[in-house]
């Protein structure tokens, strides 16, 4: 008896005192909004908030408006917020990197060896389209990440129809500043 006591006691402080990494994150969007909590395997602690707006008028998409035009969105839930932490600390993200996008239907973040990875799955049909993220370290202030590219692909034609846009911040990464 005394030897099944040690061996329960031995399985319950394994279970206690191990952790379950992941190696990705991955969470769908839930009430206009999709938020992802945990912790990478290389034990980065993630915190992602994707917070939508819904819209009470809902034009429809004109080409004669343009792409940049709220009305582009047409029928697409306008992202209002997205706050991203890193082991507790704010991810600088330019506005402009979630300005035309709508309507998020998910969101996964992976790590590589010298960035993180975050994917969002937006729109559906004609309008989806999916936005990668990468985020890496700050040059100048160690322990703060930043938003350094961002590529995005049509859904449907993710090898024909995509754009790229590299994010330069002279203030975050010059040492002469």
């Amino acid at each position: 008896m005394a030897k099944y006591k040690i061996l329960i006691f031995i399985l319950c402080f394994m279970a206690a005192s191990s952790r379950v990494y992941a190696s990705d994150l991955e969470a769908k969007a839930s009430n206009g909004i999709c938020r992802i909590y945990g912790q990478l395997a290389s034990k980065i602690m993630i915190e992602l908030d994707i917070k939508m707006r819904a819209r009470k008028d809902k034009p429809a998409a004109s080409i004669e408006k343009g792409r940049w035009s709220d009305d582009f969105l047409g029928n697409l839930l306008p992202i209002d917020l997205v706050v991203m932490k890193i082991n507790g600390q704010g991810v600088l993200i330019p506005n402009s990197a979630f300005s035309d996008l709508g309507s998020v239907k998910s969101a996964k973040v992976h790590q590589s060896k010298n960035a993180i990875f975050v994917t969002v799955a937006c729109g559906e049909g004609g309008d989806s389209m999916t936005a990668t993220f990468k985020v890496e370290q700050s040059k100048r202030l160690p322990g703060r990440y930043q938003v350094i590219e961002r590529t995005l692909r049509a859904g449907g034609f993710e090898d024909d129809v995509w754009e790229q846009t590299i994010y330069h911040n002279n203030v975050w990464d010059n040492p002469d500043l």
